[in-house]
């Protein structure tokens, strides 16, 4: 994804500071503003390029929680590669009911297609045999998630 970004300077402050007001346009023409004040002094051309980068990455950001909360592959912002390495570390470093639901979508998207088995396996880093473990374990607890949404309200 790249971005056209661009800057204004705004009005001036009783102390002499400038609001500076830029807009990053992304692939889908959607615009994202960030304004704060300057001095002459700070060069406006590298906070811009820096914010270019965080904005960027904020919208990757919200493209890996999309595809989890929502269930399913956002590939809006990010490629898949980056939501798979994005999934991997929530599932190392997740809750326990972050790993079993993240068990779950993993599950969904080999079944769908949209990953394959080997490429979840190379993300995670393990051999076929570590990853076959691991797959059982996940569907038992992928099929247990189901079972308990499945009972609410019973």
């Amino acid at each position: 994804m790249a971005l056209t970004s661009s800057y204004t300077i705004e009005h001036a402050q009783s102390d002499g500071r400038k609001w500076v007001r830029e807009k990053h346009i992304d692939d889908f023409a959607k615009e994202h503003f960030i304004s704060y004040l300057s001095t002459d002094a700070l060069n406006k051309d590298t906070i811009l390029a820096v914010h270019a980068v965080d904005v960027e990455a904020n919208l990757k950001i919200q493209d890996f929680q999309k595809s989890l909360e929502l269930d399913i592959v956002s590939n809006e912002y990010a490629t898949n590669s980056e939501i798979a390495a994005y999934v991997r570390e929530r599932y190392k470093n997740g809750s326990p009911e972050e790993v079993v639901r993240i068990a779950r979508w993993i599950k969904r998207r080999i079944a769908s297609g949209q990953f394959t088995e080997t490429q979840v396996r190379n993300v995670f880093g393990l051999t076929i045999t570590q990853w076959n473990n691991l797959f059982a374990k996940m569907q038992i607890l992928a099929d247990a998630l189901d079972v308990v949404e499945g009972a609410v309200g019973e």
